[in-house]
């Protein structure tokens, strides 16, 4: 089977979910640090990136954030920025353009409906970040979660 972006982030996304359910309790019954940061691709903001801090220590939770117009994201643990618990986490930014289809073009344009079937669809996805930024194991990326407030800037590259 072939591994595809687009398979890749839903498997990332899925991943991210699954773990962020794990461990119970609330916002209130969790000690979380608050944990903001800019991402940038080669120098230039990274808009509509998501950032994932995936535990390495047991007993933490993923933390995942999602990057502005600036690149600059904050993460959630349980509720919008709330942060992340204080220990030692991979990183990883995903950035993924779904692939054109009829369905994503303008009613105008004469290809529109057509299910796919024109010349230039893909239907696959592509990365906008280098893939190797997309898994723990590759990232090359680590952050070490503090009391109090944590300041994580990455700047991928190419």
């Amino acid at each position: 089977m072939k591994n595809t972006p687009l398979k890749n982030l839903s498997a990332v996304a899925f991943l991210a979910l699954l773990l962020a359910g794990c461990g119970g309790g609330s916002a209130d019954s969790l000690s979380l640090e608050k944990v903001t940061g800019v991402v940038t691709l080669s120098g230039a903001a990274l808009e509509g990136a998501t950032v994932t801090f995936a535990p390495k220590t047991k007993g933490l939770r993923t933390a995942v954030g999602m990057t502005d117009q600036n690149g600059a994201y904050a993460l959630t643990t349980v509720t919008s920025g709330d942060g992340a618990m204080a220990g030692d986490y991979a990183v990883i930014v995903v950035k993924v353009e779904a692939g054109k289809t009829s369905e994503t073009l303008d009613s105008n344009d004469p290809n529109y409906g057509k299910g796919g079937a024109y010349p230039g669809a893909s239907g696959t996805a592509k990365y906008i970040t280098p893939e190797k930024y997309s898994s723990p194991a590759t990232s090359g990326m680590t952050a070490t979660v503090k009391e109090g407030k944590n300041e994580f800037n990455f700047d991928l590259k190419p």
